[in-house]
């Protein structure tokens, strides 16, 4: 999927940004990961004229975990779309391994399929453009104010840009939305002391056990890996920055994985490369504006631990669809509260339980306790797995 326009059309890559700027689409859909591609796919689904945009030229690699939930496959299978997983023969993943100083606990988990995202998005984009959506890549999208009943915005290429219009703007554009950077009435707070993510993918035989989230906590932060579809290793961590700043992201990744007992991953993390994100743990308030939604990690973010973020970035984007269609119809006041409910509904209670166990991961006795007890009983940690997961 490189070409930079995809669309219905024969010749989708005849058009320019010009012609986009003088459609009106009654969504625009900013972020092609899973969030704004399932946005984007529902709205089309319902009649709607959609476009999505995204600044990254397909197909690209995410800095993020693979795991798509227990929680998100029932997603997806809500949607039509659960035999992605089987297409790319996803693993299963059935099993978090934590490593805590020289303490190993095995905790079941909800069954869930480990994807990578070059693979997940592109087909994932591709599900919204057969929908009858429009894509096009390559272009940096800022949202402006609204004009009577549409939201205007700038897009924008290497080349030219243009001023488009969308009754309802779909905000998707990942941690650091620079899409709403502009937006008075949109307000970001990052959590003190928020730790930084970084990711890499490499291959590796036999160095973690199939069917499991490998993850090992130290002081300097915590990584996890999986097995994908084509048996190399995700790997994504979460970091403190002040630790980055002293030792370095390999030295932190040294530093956790000697600490936990995983000698035997120092070599692939030494000759990895790593890519970093923004700060995680952050807030956007509210997640709705007039003629726009946010949803996915442009809407908020907490530390992940085992493909948390993926499944609500999916749930928000099947639940802001509908919103955002028949906003693009009749909107009023009551569209954007009835979104700010609906996300707080869906996320509230699961995102503070991931503040709370990012809480006691910045711990060290309280973590290596805790994993003593989860090595010799296990099932104590079943009502906070149902819990995160989604009610799996």
């Amino acid at each position: 999927m490189a070409a930079q326009v995809i669309s219905q059309a024969p010749n989708a890559r005849a058009i320019d940004l010009s012609r986009l700027g003088r459609e009106m689409w009654d969504v625009l859909v900013i972020g092609s990961g899973p969030a704004g591609s399932i946005a984007a796919r529902q709205a089309a689904l319902r009649g709607a004229r959609v476009l999505l945009v995204d600044r990254s030229v397909f197909p690209r690699e995410k800095v993020c975990g693979c795991c798509i939930g227990h929680a998100g496959m029932r997603a997806l299978r809500s949607i039509g779309l659960g035999h992605l997983a089987d297409q790319f023969s996803a693993p299963r993943v059935e099993q978090l391994q934590l490593h805590v100083g020289r303490t190993v606990s095995r905790i079941a988990l909800p069954a869930g399929r480990a994807l990578s995202r070059s693979a997940f998005d592109s087909a994932l984009l591709a599900e919204a453009v057969r929908a009858g959506a429009a894509f096009v890549s390559g272009v940096v999208a800022t949202v402006g104010r609204v004009d009577g009943d549409v939201r205007g915005l700038e897009l924008k290429n290497d080349s030219e840009s243009v001023r488009a219009m969308a009754r309802v703007v779909i905000a998707a554009d990942g941690l650091a939305s620079p899409s709403t950077r502009d937006c008075e009435e949109i307000r970001v707070a990052v959590a003190a002391g928020a730790r930084v993510g970084v990711g890499a993918r490499f291959a590796a035989e036999g160095v973690i056990p199939p069917n499991t989230i490998e993850m090992h906590v130290g002081r300097e932060g915590y990584l996890g890996l999986v097995r994908l579809e084509d048996g190399s290793i995700d790997a994504a961590a979460a970091l403190d920055p002040i630790a980055i700043q002293a030792a370095g992201v390999r030295g932190c990744l040294t530093a956790i994985l000697r600490g936990s007992g995983g000698e035997r991953l120092t070599a692939c993390v030494a000759a990895a490369e790593w890519r970093g994100t923004p700060p995680l743990t952050r807030r956007r308030t509210p997640v709705a504006a007039e003629r726009l939604l946010l949803i996915g990690d442009a809407a908020g973010y907490v530390e992940p631990f085992t493909g948390e973020g993926m499944t609500w970035a999916m749930e928000t984007a099947i639940a802001a669809a509908p919103i955002a269609v028949e906003g693009a119809t009749h909107w009023s006041a009551a569209t954007a509260r009835l979104w700010i409910a609906e996300h707080r509904r869906l996320l509230a209670g699961r995102q503070w339980s991931c503040r709370m166990i990012a809480r006691v991961l910045r711990m060290p006795r309280a973590m290596m306790l805790a994993n003593r007890l989860l090595s010799v009983a296990p099932a104590l940690a079943r009502p906070v797995v149902r819990h995160v997961a989604g009610g799996a």
